[in-house]
């Protein structure tokens, strides 16, 4: 097999390249679990996991609630700007 080819400057770097930000991808991931167990205080154990997601949930939950407040917030002032849309023309 004729492996000339391989050895040519562009295969290399190019291998290199991947190489390298293969490695830094998995760095990025040691580093990422890390600040996640950091900053959750969730060492692995019993519970850890469940305190996350609990964690989550609830942070999901109350982003769900301020969802639904603006959203009917919006929908009074629709109400309110066709009320008054409404009585301006009546008022013609």
């Amino acid at each position: 097999m004729d492996i000339s080819n391989l050895l040519k400057t562009p295969t290399v770097v190019f291998h290199l390249a991947g190489t390298a930000a293969l490695c830094g991808v998995a760095w990025l991931l040691v580093k990422a679990d890390r600040w996640l167990h950091a900053a959750y205080d969730t060492t692995p154990g019993p519970g850890a996991h469940l305190e996350y997601a609990t964690r989550l949930t609830h942070a999901l939950g109350q982003s769900m609630e301020i969802q639904a407040r603006d959203m009917a917030q919006n929908e009074r002032i629709k109400a309110d700007l066709a009320a008054d849309e409404l009585e301006e023309r009546r008022g013609r």
